[in-house]
């Protein structure tokens, strides 16, 4: 291993052509990564290079669906599922763009045929669970104005925390006319305009020019200290684990539950995949896409049923054939056909067609 490790701190300083270390550099040298917000350039680069410290110095042909898949149950016998579905993301994105580069090499993505790894994580442990109407209003209720105030923003805008806590400042434009927040997404760098509503308005415009969203001591808010403050919070009212990020999820349910499709929720948050929101739903978008469907069913079922017990059966057997049926007396065809079937069968019931004389010429 020290010696596999060595190759690989090599291949990452000189990578050779055709290795991966080779191609997670030409990569990060790409447009797709590149045009990556900052954030997301960070995540990905950690997941790289974590990779690229072991198996840099492989051939990218040497990478294939068995190996992939190997690799997969090591990551699960260590307990670090999550790095794993990192590392997959990461890695199928890197060869994407060498099977573009290198087609004759790598005729197939050996990273997208093996699946992700499924995580299990209790529901109180959720990052992204969401607040039921109790727990928003327990702590609306004994928020302090100033934490009350970030709180409103959050749930009324659907946003990450990285973006929330900057609305107050020069990064965020906000038209007061149009009522209009204008804004990067941190984590994507996607362009939002967000339609602002009067609860919100009155939180971002003030008369001496300042912003509202400072935290009682006069502070900016960051993540750290509005998160620190919902802990605190959440500990003194005995209340249980949630999170800000849970607010994003709560506002796309709240939505979902309004019957928006998934456009305006994708539009809303920022995402860029109906399957992200799904995420985010749990649950939620299979409750709004069959909301109507009981009363479309009972619509057109109830009038038949209706109609089939006017002179239906009101005993407690169907047929005539079962055991109820002959408990109550009641005789089948089939028992009928049996008893005629006996009753041929046995000459001292029925001795047959007389036979002729034999004495009688006709």
């Amino acid at each position: 291993m020290a010696f596999e490790r060595d190759c690989a701190a090599k291949a990452l300083a000189e990578p050779q052509a055709g290795t991966v270390g080779a191609a997670i550099r030409a990569y990060r040298q790409s447009a797709d990564f590149m045009s990556r917000s900052p954030n997301s350039r960070r995540h990905y680069d950690y997941h790289l290079r974590l990779f690229a410290a072991d198996f840099g110095h492989l051939a990218m042909r040497s990478i294939t669906y068995g190996w992939v898949d190997e690799h997969r149950d090591k990551w699960f016998a260590a307990g670090r599922l999550n790095t794993w579905n990192e590392i997959r993301k990461v890695m199928r994105a890197v060869t994407d763009r060498f099977i573009n580069h290198n087609p004759l090499v790598i005729p197939f993505n050996p990273w997208q045929r093996v699946r992700r790894l499924g995580v299990d994580v209790a529901e109180e442990e959720r990052q992204n669970r969401p607040w039921p109407a109790e727990v928003i209003i327990e702590v609306f209720r004994h928020a302090t104005p100033a934490f009350r105030a970030l709180l409103t923003v959050y749930i009324y805008t659907g946003q990450r925390g990285g973006n929330v806590v900057r609305f107050g400042n020069a990064e965020t434009t906000y038209n007061p006319t149009e009522r209009c927040l204008i804004f990067s997404q941190e984590k994507t760098g996607k362009r939002m305009r967000l339609p602002v509503p009067e609860a919100l308005h009155v939180l971002l415009v003030r008369q001496d020019g300042t912003t509202a969203l400072l935290t009682p001591q006069g502070r900016p808010w960051n993540t750290l200290n509005a998160q620190e403050a919902l802990r605190t919070l959440l500990r003194n009212l005995g209340l249980p684990r949630y999170t800000l990020h849970g607010l994003r999820s709560t506002v796309a349910a709240t939505l979902a539950e309004a019957g928006f499709g998934e456009m305006v929720l994708m539009a809303q948050g920022g995402w860029e995949s109906s399957r992200t929101v799904r995420g985010y739903l749990r649950g939620h978008e299979q409750q709004k896409v069959l909301a109507g469907a009981s009363d479309a069913l009972a619509a057109r079922f109830e009038p038949l049923i209706r109609q089939a017990k006017i002179d239906g059966n009101e005993r407690r057997f169907s047929g005539v054939t079962g055991r109820a049926a002959a408990r109550a007396g009641v005789e089948g065809r089939a028992r009928e056909r049996a008893k005629n079937r006996l009753t041929v069968l046995d000459p001292a019931v029925d001795p047959g067609p007389i036979a002729p004389d034999r004495t009688d010429p006709g």
